[in-house]
């Protein structure tokens, strides 16, 4: 049986197999309170769209960080169009409006993306600390999370809530 120790670093090893670089949480440079990485982001974001002004990424950037509603649904939508289409901006040139279509991620040629996967990324959201085991990152953006439990301790519990707080189902000695 694997300790959760253990399976972490299983995960971590199988990401690198694939190709991913591995960073352990404490030697990012960044915010506490920010998950994305965003010295890395802007990096790829230029490297992406290199027609856009720099000035376009960061209103981009911004668009990314601080979403304008406070509905979590709603931003999710928003956050999914940005990653499969594009981040729209627009920008007053010369008299005339001109649309920036700025790309998240290069779709067409995936080895092009910036990939990294994290363990123990320390958050601190309204005051709370939160440490999920796995990140992976495309880009500055973390995509995957991941909370892994071994099934070899019997206080192990996965309760899956939807988005109304309401119990769907309580699985026992569940695991990734």
């Amino acid at each position: 049986m694997f300790t959760e120790e253990q399976l972490e670093q299983a995960v971590i090893e199988y990401f690198q197999e694939l190709g991913y670089p591995y960073m352990p949480a404490k030697e990012l440079k960044r915010d506490k309170k920010d998950v994305l990485l965003l010295d890395r982001l802007e990096e790829a974001l230029v490297k992406l769209n290199p027609e856009v002004p720099v000035e376009i990424i960061r209103e981009v950037m911004r668009k990314i960080h601080y979403f304008e509603t406070n509905d979590v649904l709603t931003n999710n939508k928003m956050f999914h169009k940005y990653l499969t289409e594009a981040v729209v901006v627009p920008e007053l040139v010369n008299g005339e409006t001109v649309y920036h279509h700025v790309r998240l991620i290069d779709w067409e040629t995936p080895e092009n993306n910036d990939f990294l996967v994290v363990n123990q990324l320390e958050v601190i959201e309204k005051g709370q600390e939160k440490i999920p085991d796995i990140v992976l990152y495309v880009k500055g953006l973390p995509l995957v999370i991941a909370e892994l439990k071994s099934t070899s301790r019997e206080e192990v519990d996965i309760e899956r809530v939807n988005f109304y707080g309401k119990h769907h189902y309580k699985r026992k000695r569940a695991a990734i």
